[in-house]
């Protein structure tokens, strides 16, 4: 993406089953990201996204919302995003604070990475009936 964003290298397009998959991968590394965000080439990256059809979705990879602004600055282009918090590790607050900071509104969703709980853990109290079949200690089977 920065390449593309400072040189206007194309991004890489990837054909599968007839549909078109556009890979924007996010990668560390000291570079202008925020002036590169703000640039003209930016702007029209993101409006082509928004111009496209609307059966067309994108998914952007943004790096932790507090390592820097860009997860911010790119939010004034994105419809939405999928908060991905890591059991052991993410607190609450940060949890909080990162939604405050994106806008709850548009928060699509969070994904418990890293989970090392089985699907029936201490702590859900899910009755012993819904977890038969999965292999719960207590479901029969």
């Amino acid at each position: 993406m920065s390449e593309h964003l400072s040189t206007g290298t194309p991004l890489e397009t990837f054909q599968l089953n007839g549909e078109n998959l556009t890979i924007v991968p996010t990668m560390g590394g000291f570079m202008h990201s925020a002036e590169l965000l703000a640039s003209p080439r930016a702007e029209a990256f993101f409006q082509t996204l928004q111009s496209s059809n609307d059966r067309d979705l994108f998914i952007c990879d943004l790096p932790p919302v507090f390592a820097n602004d860009d997860a911010v600055a790119a939010m004034a282009h994105l419809d939405c995003y999928v908060l991905v918090s890591e059991e052991g590790r993410t607190t609450e607050r940060e949890v909080r604070d990162a939604v405050a900071a994106l806008g709850r509104e548009r928060l699509a969703g969070v994904i418990l990475n890293k989970f090392r709980g089985g699907l029936v853990s201490d702590g859900y109290g899910v009755d012993p009936y819904y977890a038969q079949g999965y292999g719960s200690p207590t479901s029969p089977r």
